[in-house]
């Protein structure tokens, strides 16, 4: 069994070595705690933004857990992704960091620290540039799709108030989607003819622009945050489930990330099939778990409040989740949130130490 995370570390940036009372340097050592006590396997983080932040958080594991861990970042893979699926260089925010005692990542160099055939010494660059350079075509043709329902609701909103500039502005930068995935490929040390494919993802919440501070309104937010998931539990997903590497592998293939959707949002949602290469995928039938609340309410929510008697209380939305094909439920099991803190005052505490989240963490059979 492997435990699987995800948790989004809220502009997590390399901290200060020399300031150990640095923001960023509090919430390493709540990340360090939150690693020592769940022993993740493999953990998909967001909103980590340069890859400095990822070497620091795996040395100072590896200080405290005796050279467990490795990590990775979005960085990494910028020469293997086509022009359309590269962020901008402050949206590239993504990073994994897994137990190399326990799982092997196929890794975006050219050399493999574990080789068992020497006939795959070049799979890593082929694996990741076959990868992302089939989702280009398909990803061009979802921003094609974001920009015209982007286009309608811009028509209606001139329609109502055609002095609002400011709202036109914020919802045509939505169409950048500048935060497209990161997928990587993991294979358990112990038996590396099975792989776990994950697509790391954030889905743009897009409601606000802080320099107009213009809103978008909520349902237009939802409805696009609704396109994009059900393009990657769709045919993203599906492209990168099917893609196979020399010898024969079993393959599974899971979504997680912070979708900035609820599950009444996704209630009814099916995955995105009118393209060509879905119409042979009759087996492609994706589920989306965890339905416990892993964001934060504001930290002033209880300043004029009754205290809460209860922790389920300082919690707002369950945004955050893991997607994969119904054939394996049976192999996911056990989704929820790990819970951080306990009472008002480690509430205060994690929020504005840590992030307005907490991890969420399934266990995997392989």
């Amino acid at each position: 069994m492997y435990k699987i995370g995800s948790y989004n570390l809220q502009n997590f940036s390399p901290p200060n070595e020399q300031d150990e009372n640095c923001k960023n340097m509090r919430k390493a050592k709540h990340f360090i705690r939150i690693m020592e006590e769940e022993k993740f396997d493999i953990l998909a983080l967001q909103e980590v933004f340069k890859k400095d932040s990822v070497e620091y958080l795996v040395k100072e594991l590896n200080k405290k857990m005796g050279n467990t861990y490795s990590g990775v970042h979005s960085k990494d893979f910028l020469d293997f992704k086509p022009k359309c699926m590269r962020g901008d260089k402050e949206y590239e925010e993504y990073a994994f960091i897994w137990n190399s005692r326990r799982i092997y990542l196929i890794p975006p160099q050219t050399e493999m620290d574990v080789v068992q055939n020497k006939k795959t010494q070049e799979l890593p660059q082929k694996y990741y540039r076959e990868i992302y350079q089939k989702l280009n075509s398909p990803w061009e043709g979802f921003l094609q799709k974001l920009a015209e329902l982007i286009d309608e609701a811009i028509r209606k909103i001139t329609k109502k108030d055609v002095a609002n500039e400011a709202l036109i502005k914020t919802l045509k930068t939505w169409v950048s989607l500048k935060r497209p995935p990161l997928i990587c490929g993991f294979r358990p040390t112990a038996n590396l003819w099975w792989e776990l494919r994950i697509i790391n993802t954030h889905i743009r919440f897009g409601g606000r622009n802080e320099k107009t501070k213009t809103r978008v309104p909520k349902k237009i937010a939802i409805k696009l945050r609704i396109e994009e998931y059900k393009f990657l539990t769709g045919s993203i997903h599906t492209l990168v489930n099917t893609l196979r590497f020399g010898d024969y592998r079993s393959v599974r293939t899971l979504i997680a990330g912070d979708y900035n959707l609820t599950e009444e949002d996704l209630a009814g949602v099916t995955p995105d099939s009118d393209r060509e290469y879905m119409k042979n995928c009759e087996n492609h039938r994706v589920e989306t778990v965890q339905n416990m609340k892993s964001t934060l309410k504001k930290i002033t929510y209880f300043d004029e409040r009754p205290r809460p008697t209860s922790d389920d209380e300082f919690y707002s939305e369950n945004y955050d989740h893991f997607s994969f094909n119904q054939n394996w439920a049976s192999s996911l099991k056990n989704p929820g949130r790990i819970e951080c803190f306990s009472g008002l005052e480690k509430f205060k505490e994690y929020h504005e130490e840590c992030s307005d989240h907490v991890p969420i963490i399934a266990e995997l059979s392989l």
